[in-house]
């Protein structure tokens, strides 16, 4: 009997790591294929960004121009979009880290949050991210970071 119980837990099993497998693929393919910069983004009719699917986000014109008038007028050049976080939990702690465009938007966040245009946020914890997501709703992707062996990880 133990035998076959075995055998329905491996089938159910390789059922369950197909299914996070597709449901993996089908996530990567809604990655950006591109950035552009906010000043870019600011001049077109449909701001838009390409996906890794050959779909495209389109950006809330109010969300953009939200952003440009939160930071100053000089690095809207620099500003790249979509900001992509990645999501994970570190014991009781939330945490979203900045995992692209890059090194201004990091900036952009420490300006955002402390007012100051040198230094660089690369994590926004639990308690600041929602004021992110309320302001620039549209320009912010999230992606989840699971740790299969329940272990923190880097």
């Amino acid at each position: 009997m133990s035998g076959a119980a075995g055998l329905g837990s491996d089938r159910l099993r390789r059922l369950l790591a197909k299914k996070l497998y597709e449901e993996k693929k089908r996530f990567e393919m809604m990655v950006p294929a591109e950035y552009r910069t906010l000043r870019e983004l600011l001049e077109e009719e449909v701001p838009s960004v390409r996906l890794v699917s050959g779909d495209y986000h389109v950006f809330d014109r109010r969300d953009l121009e939200a952003l440009a008038s939160d930071l100053p007028w000089y690095i809207r050049g620099f500003i790249r979009l979509p900001w992509l976080f990645s999501y994970r939990r570190a014991g009781f702690k939330q945490v979203y880290r900045l995992e692209a465009p890059g090194r201004w938007v990091a900036r952009a966040l420490n300006y955002i949050f402390e007012g100051d245009i040198g230094g660089e946020l690369w994590e926004v914890d639990a308690w600041r991210f929602p004021r992110l997501l309320r302001r620039y709703k549209s320009l912010i992707l999230v992606i989840l970071h699971i740790d299969a062996t329940g272990e923190e990880s880097s």
